[in-house]
């Protein structure tokens, strides 16, 4: 006859202070190393977003600068007969500033561009005021570009006509390209180095740009942006980018020719 013996099980070991102390500290360990990637994924994500906000905004006002600086100067010789067309000059010499202050600007300039062309509406999608031409439709156009602060006071709009056109444009300048024949060549010039008899003479425009972001992305610092190779410095936590183009003027006015 057989026996058969129970075992009694074995009594089962807890874990040793130091052995929850290290899976604590190794548990601990992973957990701020998934934060600090979670946290670094979060501010490029945003560094990024508002990056492509800003290049998103340069290359938008610097299209839409482009396409109506083209049209200074075109002249509906149908519409407005040559006795009667309005349209002297492509750059409106006499509103076209150099400097000016903003309005509540805190002392921050800007540069101020005035151009004319026949058209039906202006920049910003209006009639203009005056007479039309014999077909009713067409009128002088006259649209100025310059920088105003914006409605909460924050930073800076580039505005057309009064009217604010693109948000959280920091700098706006402008320089003239004078042709002064084959002789001379083309020089260029801020708006108050250009003389009177010389506007009907520029044939280039440069523009550029100085965008801001629309929030802080970190803790003041200085820094610096170049535009025109002159340097800017600024101290805060705001993310810039500069943005500059040549445009050639096809129109020329009548008085140059």
């Amino acid at each position: 006859m057989s026996r058969h013996f129970l075992q009694s099980p074995s009594r089962q070991q807890g874990l040793t202070l130091v052995e929850l102390m290290v899976a604590m500290a190794l548990g601990l360990i992973l957990i701020a190393g998934v934060l600090w990637l979670f946290v670094n994924t979060r501010q490029a994500n945003q560094t990024n977003q508002t990056l492509n906000e800003i290049q998103d905004s340069g290359r938008f006002a610097l299209q839409f600068l482009k396409t109506d600086l083209q049209k200074s100067g075109w002249s509906n010789q149908q519409a407005f007969p040559a006795a009667a067309s309005q349209l002297d000059e492509h750059i409106d010499g006499a509103a076209t500033r150099d400097d000016q202050i903003i309005p509540g600007g805190d002392g921050q300039t800007t540069d101020v561009l005035t151009i004319q062309y026949h058209g039906a509406t202006d920049c910003m999608g209006a009639v203009p005021a005056g007479p039309a031409g014999s077909d009713g439709v067409t009128r002088l156009v006259t649209n100025s570009y310059r920088l105003q602060t914006n409605a909460d006071e924050t930073s800076f709009d580039l505005a057309c006509n009064g009217q604010p056109l693109i948000r959280n444009v920091e700098r706006f300048e402008v320089v003239y390209g004078v042709d002064f024949g084959a002789a001379s060549g083309a020089r260029y010039f801020t708006a108050d180095a250009v003389a009177a008899t010389d506007w009907a003479k520029v044939r280039w425009v440069n523009l550029g740009l100085v965008m801001r972001a629309a929030r802080e992305q970190g803790p003041d610092k200085t820094q610096s942006v170049f535009l025109f190779n002159e340097e800017l410095p600024v101290t805060d936590g705001y993310m810039r980018k500069v943005f500059e183009t040549s445009i050639h003027l096809p129109n020329y006015p009548r008085i140059a020719d």
